[in-house]
């Protein structure tokens, strides 16, 4: 219904937290549950309901995400451990793949809800007053890494995240900074910026 949706232009591209952060002042009053989505993401709307159900009905939660399939519906692994520099080290490499594989959770039976450290940002619904309080995305981080870090301060504030599997999406991931040069620059900074407000493990 158009006269139900308003568009905020930027007139820049100031960052995926910021441009998310630009919304928080508008919300705070009128609005119980919010949602970060990639442009990327195909649902069917009913999958909100069974989500805000949840988030309602467990006080512990701030965040919730649906499970995530590819285009073909592999399932993506967006559920994943806080990450170290030896895990990413890793990864990169593609070397130690059972440490890696713990990492994405790939030992546990992904079909049932759990509490992951974090998930990645395609698809978050917050509870807008945990959003607000937690002062949205840290700014500091233009791409990448700001939904692993947004993560660490819902767990820092004694709340949880929860990956619900009983409903799911499509994300056309493109790994950008896998293919693109500055994207991959964009990327290793933001991990320096990580670690050095979290601490390196």
């Amino acid at each position: 219904n158009g006269d139900r949706i308003e568009y905020f232009f930027s007139g820049a591209n100031i960052g995926f937290g910021k441009g998310h952060n630009k919304i928080l002042e508008f919300i705070k009053k009128d609005s119980d549950y919010h949602l970060i989505l990639n442009p990327d993401v195909i649902f069917e709307p009913e999958i909100l309901d069974t989500l805000v159900f949840k988030l309602y009905n467990n006080n512990e939660l701030s965040m919730i995400s649906p499970k995530v399939l590819y285009q073909n519906h592999q399932l993506q692994f967006t559920a994943r451990k806080f990450p170290t520099v030896v895990e990413l080290l890793c990864r990169f490499l593609g070397i130690f793949k059972n440490y890696t594989n713990r990492s994405e959770y790939k030992n546990q039976n992904l079909e049932k809800s759990f509490y992951p450290d974090f998930i990645q940002g395609s698809f978050m619904l917050f509870k807008t007053k945990d959003l607000i309080d937690l002062q949205g995305f840290d700014e500091r981080y233009f791409l990448y890494m700001e939904d692993v870090d947004l993560c660490k301060k819902i767990k820092q504030s004694g709340k949880k995240i929860l990956y619900e599997p009983s409903v799911e999406i499509i994300h056309e991931f493109g790994k950008g900074s896998s293919k693109n040069i500055r994207l991959f620059f964009i990327h290793f900074f933001s991990m320096i910026k990580y670690f050095l407000k979290w601490g390196i493990r």
